[in-house]
């Protein structure tokens, strides 16, 4: 499969440090999470329902 990657760009301005590492901790959560979702075969997608999209996200 081919790895698609869209980067967002939205001015932050004034991040002090802790803010910046959150910020970057956020994406990279938010880079695997929407990989492991591009993965996921639309069979196993369409049987999901709120509570067991959550459980396989977090597995």
């Amino acid at each position: 499969m081919a790895t698609l990657t869209l980067t967002l760009k939205l001015p932050f301005y004034r991040l002090n440090q802790c803010q910046a590492q959150e910020f970057e901790r956020l994406t990279e959560l938010n880079k695997g999470m929407t990989n492991q979702l591009l993965e996921t075969p639309k069979t196993d997608k369409r049987k999901w329902d709120a509570p067991t999209f959550f459980l396989s996200i977090n597995t």
